[in-house]
């Protein structure tokens, strides 16, 4: 558990924006059931929230979804590369892939592999939709979240975006729809939409497992070693069908977990 000291006091996410712990997701716009945030891209610093006082009723449920705030996983052992401790990180495995069809290859970036795993499941697994980014009509440097439903949609939209994104503002098109959706993202922009929608994890290793495990969701797990797609979708689909029991339970079970947490590294001070 990785908390910043001082945040418990926070009430309102523009606390997170002036500590600079905000990765302008865009997770807290969408968390607010009053609507008192907008969402504000500054050149120098990126898409930040801003919150109208007057509709702000200090609920937490914007700093509850923040990923600049909190962050948890499990310890890193020594199996991550060490050549590539020092510039990217622990990293445990790395992959290499593209997408068969020429056509994404040539369009999209780094192969296409997120764009033809995201399209076999719009048109072979009947998702409802992909969450992604896009370019803003008339201000190409700009980026908005779009909630592609066909083919065409998503591949106006193959491409790396070098720029503020913030994917989170429309999780309410996952939160509303009919059936199992992807969500393509930065790590924090996935970190937040775990955080407030039940999501399948995707394993390599019985560490990853064990996270979800901890708080009583290790079913919602799924071993990319030995699990079959047909396998892995009825995982998906299992977990979409239950989300709201599952939130029910996160909402419960978590915070006991972070206390006994924050415990242990208070006593290792």
């Amino acid at each position: 558990m990785l908390k910043m000291n001082g945040t418990n006091n926070f009430i309102r996410i523009d606390q997170a924006v002036a500590w600079r712990l905000c990765m302008g997701c865009g997770a807290c716009k969408y968390a607010c059931a009053n609507e008192a945030i907008t969402l504000i891209d500054i050149p120098e610093r990126g898409i930040r929230p801003n919150v109208d006082s007057s509709k702000c009723q200090r609920c937490g449920n914007c700093l509850g979804v923040c990923p600049g705030i909190e962050l948890s996983h499990q310890p890193f052992n020594s199996k991550t590369i060490p050549e590539l401790l020092a510039s990217w990180g622990p990293v445990l495995e790395v992959w290499e892939g593209y997408a068969a069809d020429p056509k994404i290859r040539f369009e999209a970036s780094s192969g296409g592999a997120a764009t033809a795993l995201a399209l076999f499941c719009l048109e072979k697994e009947n998702f409802s939709g992909v969450l992604h980014i896009g370019t803003k009509a008339k201000a190409p440097l700009q980026n908005v979240p779009v909630f592609s439903k066909t083919r065409e949609e998503l591949l106006a939209c193959t491409g790396s975006r070098y720029s503020p994104a913030a994917p989170c503002a429309k999780l309410n098109c996952i939160q509303e729809a009919k059936s199992s959706c992807v969500f393509i993202g930065k790590p924090c922009d996935v970190a937040a939409l775990s955080q407030h929608i039940p999501a399948v994890g995707i394993a390599y290793s019985k560490k990853f497992y064990g996270v979800f495990e901890s708080v009583g969701v290790g079913y919602c797990v799924v071993d990319a070693r030995n699990t079959d797609i047909k396998r892995v979708f009825e995982i998906i689909e299992s977990a979409y069908s239950q989300r709201v029991d599952i939130q029910m339970h996160l909402q419960k079970r978590i915070p006991s977990i972070a206390k006994t947490a924050l415990s242990i590294f208070n006593e290792l001070k």
